[in-house]
C-alpha cells in the first residue's frame, strides 16, 4: 500500500496532495473571488472538475418509503449522501434560474448561501450535506449578527441578517423536498423580526431646500434645464402620492392625466389607484413633460423604456439605485449631508399629512398599497405622539406666560405702593 501511495505521488504529486488533505468548498456560481477560503487550496485541475460537476448538479428522485431496495436505488441514495453543500447550492440556484427567478434574487441567494458555506467550512470543516446538523446551523444563526462583514468590516443590520437567514431557511426546506435530508435542519423561529421605528417626515422648509437644490447650472433650454424639471417632478410625485420607489420607477407616460392632474398607479393583481396631484405638483410634472420628456432629445435609447415616464440622464429607465444617488446629491446641495433625505421619508410625509387631514387607517393602507394594517399604525402613533408633544409645549408656554404675568402684576403693585409712600411723606 505504501509503495502504491509512493508511486502515485511520483507519477502525479497533485493527486496525492489532494488525496491526503481535506478539500475546502469551492465558490458557488457568482461568488466573488475574494471570498475564497484561504486555509487550504485545491489543485486547479480538481477545482475545475468539481465546479463543472456542481454547475451540472441536478437533484435526483427519491424512492418512496417502503419500496424495495434495488441497485439503482442504492446508487441514488449513495449519490445523495455524497453530495457536497457546494453542489447542493449550485443545484438549488440552477432550479430557481430555470423557474425564471429574477437575477438579483439569484445573486442574493448566492451571496447569503456562500457565506453559510464558508462558515461551515471554517468552523466545522463541513463539506457534505449529510454532515449538516441543526447545531451547526444554530451556531451560524448565533454568530451571524455579531460577525463582521467581509465587505464592509462592520456588523450586519437586522434586516440584512434576517434576509440571510430567510435564504438559508428556504435552502434547508429545498433539501427536504429533494430528499437530501429527512427533515429541515434550520432552527425554528431563528429569523429576527426587524423593528420599524417611527417615520421621518420631511418638514416643509426642508422640502423647499430640496426643490432649490434641483436647480442646475446651464442654459435655460439645455440638458440641465430638463434634468432640473425631472428632479422637481420626482420630488412632487413622491410627496403628493406616497408611491414606493418601484411604483415611481414603473410609471408610464399614459399614467399621467394632465387635464385632470392625476396619476394612475398599476399595482399587483391588476389593481389601479388614481392619485390627485397638488397644484404645485401638477405644474412640476407638466413642466417636465413639456420641457424634457416629450421632446425628441429625451427619446429613450432602450426600446422597453420608450413609454416610461422617468428616465436617467442617459435616457435609460430610472432605477432604485439611480434614485438613491439622486437623493444623496440633492441632500448634499441642500445642506443635509449628515442626515440625508431618502425617498421613503417623502412617503412618510404623505402618510402623516393624510392622517392629519382626517384620513382613516384603512384608507391609508389602501393608498400606500400595503397588505398589513400594522404597517400603517406607526403613522398613527407618530401623529398621537406629536399631538401630545404640542399639547405639553402649549401648556408649558401657557404656564410661562402665566408666571410672567403674575410677576408683572406683582412688580406693578410694588411700584404703586412705593409711589403712595412717597406722596404721603411729602
Amino acid at each position: 500500500m505504501e509503495a502504491l501511495i509512493h508511486g502515485l505521488g511520483t507519477i502525479c504529486p497533485p493527486l496525492r496532495a489532494n488525496w491526503e488533505e481535506p478539500w475546502p468548498p469551492e465558490l458557488i456560481q457568482g461568488d466573488p473571488p475574494e471570498s475564497r477560503p484561504t486555509e487550504l487550496h485545491r489543485p486547479e485541475a480538481a477545482v475545475s472538475a468539481v465546479e463543472q460537476y456542481a454547475a451540472q448538479a441536478q437533484p435526483l428522485p427519491v424512492a418512496a418509503p417502503g419500496t424495495p431496495s434495488s441497485p439503482a436505488g442504492e446508487h441514488e441514495a449513495g449519490h445523495l449522501a455524497s453530495t457536497t453543500v457546494e453542489q447542493a447550492i449550485a443545484a438549488y440556484v440552477q432550479e430557481m434560474r430555470a423557474a425564471g427567478r429574477d437575477p438579483k434574487t439569484l445573486q442574493w441567494h448566492q451571496t447569503s448561501l456562500g457565506a453559510l458555506r464558508r462558515y461551515l467550512w471554517r468552523q466545522f470543516h463541513l463539506t457534505d450535506v449529510c454532515e449538516l446538523t441543526r447545531d451547526c446551523l444554530q451556531s451560524w444563526v448565533t454568530d451571524l449578527p455579531i460577525a463582521l462583514s467581509a465587505r464592509t468590516g462592520v456588523t450586519r443590520t437586522v434586516s440584512t441578517v434576517a434576509a440571510y437567514m430567510r435564504s438559508a431557511r428556504a435552502f434547508c426546506n429545498w433539501l427536504v423536498r429533494q430528499g437530501y435530508v429527512s427533515e429541515t435542519l434550520f432552527p425554528k423561529g431563528a429569523v429576527p423580526q426587524a423593528q420599524r421605528g417611527l417615520p421621518h417626515p420631511v418638514e416643509p422648509a426642508a422640502f423647499v431646500h430640496l426643490l432649490r437644490a434641483c436647480q442646475l447650472a446651464g442654459s435655460p433650454g439645455g440638458q440641465s434645464a430638463g434634468m432640473t424639471a425631472r428632479n422637481r417632478a420626482i420630488l412632487w410625485l413622491l410627496r403628493d402620492t406616497g408611491l414606493s420607489v418601484s411604483e415611481l420607477c414603473g410609471l408610464r407616460l399614459g399614467d399621467v392625466d394632465r387635464a385632470d392632474g392625476t396619476v394612475t398607479v398599476h399595482r399587483k393583481r391588476g389593481r389601479l389607484r388614481v392619485f390627485p396631484l397638488s397644484a404645485d405638483g401638477r405644474r412640476a410634472v407638466c413642466a417636465y413633460l413639456e420641457q424634457a420628456r416629450l421632446t425628441p432629445a429625451w427619446t429613450s435609447v432602450v426600446p422597453e423604456a420608450r413609454d416610461l415616464l422617468l428616465l436617467t440622464e442617459r435616457r435609460h429607465p430610472l432605477t432604485k439605485n439611480s434614485l438613491t444617488l439622486l437623493f444623496l446629491r440633492l441632500s448634499q446641495r441642500a445642506g443635509f449631508a449628515r442626515e440625508p433625505i431618502c425617498p421613503s421619508m417623502l412617503r412618510d410625509t404623505y402618510a402623516i399629512r393624510f392622517l392629519r387631514a382626517g384620513g382613516e387607517l384603512a384608507a391609508l393602507q389602501e393608498q400606500l398599497g400595503v397588505a398589513d394594517l400594522a404597517s400603517v399604525k406607526r403613522y398613527q402613533h407618530f401623529c398621537e405622539q406629536r399631538r401630545q408633544e404640542q399639547e405639553i409645549q402649549a401648556c408649558s408656554e401657557e404656564s410661562v406666560f402665566t408666571q410672567q404675568s403674575r410677576r408683572d402684576k406683582s412688580k406693578r403693585r410694588k411700584e404703586q405702593g412705593r409711589g403712595r409712600g412717597r406722596r404721603r411723606s411729602s
